[in-house]
């Protein structure tokens, strides 16, 4: 009996040395491309959700000047991507500005520490508080443009034109533009 069983496990074939490191090499490499993969996929996923909030933001900043724009006294200085705004709704004096280096903009609003003003016109722009800063650009601009029906006896009327541009840092292709317009009661 005993012999008979030490010929059948002589018979039993296994994996040789060979084998077995080819097998682990393939599983090894074929676990590195899928972690590649995996990691290329979180990597893009984190980017795009950056780029997500940046846009929520710059919308939010956006809406936040249409719905001011639209209750007010606007005049635009075009050298500093300044607008100088009188809020009638609210009775403040504000200030919209896109400043910044070429690779760190802000789209930043001031309030007046104005009290009392009734019109544009007695605004103390020298005298703001703090910028707040509602989004982070890559770059802005703003553009007022008057109505071609205005005429100087006649009030005028005309819109803003807000163009903003997000790009996350590190990101690859064009940036993303952003544009609204909003039509103004008073131009100047």
């Amino acid at each position: 009996m005993l012999g008979k069983q030490k010929k059948t496990s002589e018979n039993k074939k296994g994996f040789t040395l060979i084998e077995t490191l080819i097998s682990v090499f393939l599983f090894s490499f074929l676990m590195v491309m899928i972690a590649g993969s995996f990691t290329s996929f979180l990597k893009t996923y984190v980017q795009e959700k950056k780029m997500q909030n940046n846009i929520e933001q710059a919308n939010f900043a956006m809406n936040l000047m249409a719905k001011t724009l639209r209750t007010s006294d606007v005049v635009y200085d075009a050298t500093n991507s300044i607008l100088n705004v009188y809020d009638f709704s609210q009775e403040k004096c504000l200030r919209y500005r896109i400043n910044g280096t070429a690779s760190n903009k802000k789209l930043t609003l001031e309030n007046s520490k104005t009290i009392g003003a009734k019109s544009i016109d007695e605004c103390d722009w020298a005298n703001m508080q703090a910028p707040q800063d509602l989004t982070l650009l890559n770059n802005g601009s703003f553009k007022s443009v008057r109505s071609t029906l205005a005429t100087d006896a006649s009030p005028s009327f005309g819109y803003v034109l807000i163009n903003l541009s997000i790009q996350e840092p590190g990101q690859t292709g064009k940036p993303l533009a952003l544009q609204t317009a909003v039509s103004l009661r008073n131009y100047r």
